[in-house]
């Protein structure tokens, strides 16, 4: 018997896994689209500009007849364990008094590496078999193969990687395929982005300052001697001081500067 192979996009809104989609519009992926599942794993942490990109771009896709899936822990529990169900990231942070780190990636896990595979195993029917006829597509680019993950070849696909398509050719693709382009995406407070990308997300969305501020606040409000902050060891607002100090004078300083703050920011 002949077992139909299905095919699962991760999709975030950024320029790889959106390159990823265009190059099966481009007909550069030979997967028939019937077999083929883009998946949008919501964490409830996106920035603004992924939301209204995700939502500018879902009915162009449903339009060529693509089936796009959205994933949270509110509408969709049954594809999150136990004590994750009905919390998108914030909230849990804030509840259970959690700080990220960069070198602990819970949030990856919980919020879109588990919802996915659960669902895979639902959707194709195989439960515990479901790599045999399942197939994850990952849009890690030709310059960042070392991203890559080494086992379990036959289940994780990296095409981007087998056509030797990086961030810029990426860029070109989604142009050539009729979508608007897409931007660097991610929760508004991971530890792992750039300086200079968490600095541009506070400037642009005050908001988020004092909502990384409430998570840190809610953190520290135990009994317990050891401070904890997402960013460097410091509050996010003197560290956002600091960022706004460096940007000042061109990003060009590595040593700690005199702190002074915004005047927008209040």
């Amino acid at each position: 018997m002949c077992v139909k192979m299905k095919y699962y996009l991760s999709w975030g809104g950024g320029v790889n896994s959106t390159s990823l989609i265009a190059c099966h519009i481009l007909k550069l992926l030979k997967i028939p689209i019937d077999d083929l599942t883009i998946i949008f794993c919501d964490t409830g942490a996106e920035t603004a500009e992924t939301y209204k990109y995700i939502n500018s771009v879902i009915p162009i896709l449903k339009k060529l007849g693509y089936r796009i899936v959205i994933l949270d822990p509110k509408n969709k529990p049954e594809f999150y364990r136990k004590h994750i169900q009905g919390y998108f990231l914030p909230e849990f942070l804030f509840l259970k008094k959690w700080i990220l780190y960069p070198r602990v990636k819970v949030c990856q896990y919980e919020w879109k590496t588990i919802p996915i595979r659960y669902f895979m195993k639902k959707d194709s029917g195989a439960a515990g078999f479901y790599k045999r006829n399942c197939r994850h597509l990952l849009s890690i680019a030709s310059d960042e193969q070392h991203r890559a993950i080494k086992k379990d070849k036959q289940f994780f696909k990296y095409p981007l990687i087998d056509l030797d398509i990086d961030r810029s050719k990426g860029q070109d693709l989604i142009k050539a395929a009729g979508l608007p382009q897409a931007h660097k995406t991610g929760c508004f407070f991971c530890p792992l982005q750039p300086q200079k990308s968490l600095f541009e997300v506070l400037r642009r969305h005050p908001l988020y300052l004092n909502q990384i501020e409430q998570l840190e606040r809610s953190c520290n409000d135990t009994f317990t001697s050891i401070p904890k902050y997402f960013y460097n060891k410091m509050p996010i607002r003197k560290y956002y001081e600091y960022l706004y100090a460096k940007d000042a004078l061109g990003w060009k300083i590595r040593k700690k500067l005199p702190l002074q703050p915004e005047p927008i920011i209040v």
